[in-house]
């Protein structure tokens, strides 16, 4: 007998399909920022229609999220409204869901779901799904970003985006 193999879900993969999930057509949705927002580093930092911040934390595996556990900020501040951990299916386990802070949301990331073929190259390719399985508490303490701030926070995205094409 053959058993298929688990497909590894990269952060990148995490990554884009909560930005899906989220709509960037709607919300402001920046990866990998800190600096110039006054805030720890976000893995992914969404910033909705009322101007109010949700982190997501992007997890691989159950170690990624034990070592988070440690950080000194414990993903608490005023900047932030919503907190959510999004890890791939095969992390979507009892002893791996009790490591994740109660008041966090949690997304589940599974795939490949949908194939969809590549106009440019003709190749075929999969886009993994997020799916809510927990929903986050809100932070009644937490304010909405400025105007002067969601301009920085979209600069920060632009800055993050040609950092990325130059790299190709």
């Amino acid at each position: 007998m053959t058993t298929k193999p688990v497909e590894l879900i990269v952060s990148g993969d995490i990554e884009c399909a909560v930005a899906r999930y989220f709509n960037p057509r709607i919300h402001l949705i920046v990866p990998n920022i800190s600096h110039g927002m006054n805030l720890h580093e976000c893995d992914l930092l969404v910033m909705n229609g009322n101007n109010y911040g949700v982190e997501v934390e992007i997890k691989v595996s159950k170690a990624d999220i034990r070592k988070d556990l440690k950080k000194r900020h414990g993903h608490n501040s005023n900047r932030i409204r919503r907190l959510f951990f999004a890890i791939p299916e095969y992390l979507n386990r009892p002893d791996v869901i009790e490591l994740i802070p109660e008041r966090a949301g949690i997304f589940v990331i599974s795939g490949p779901v949908e194939v969809k073929y590549d106009y440019s190259d003709g190749s075929w390719f999969t886009k993994p799904k997020c799916r809510m399985i927990r929903t986050a508490k809100i932070n009644k303490a937490a304010r909405p970003f400025t105007d002067k701030e969601r301009v920085e926070m979209g600069r920060l995205g632009m800055l993050r985006y040609w950092n990325i094409r130059n790299r190709e």
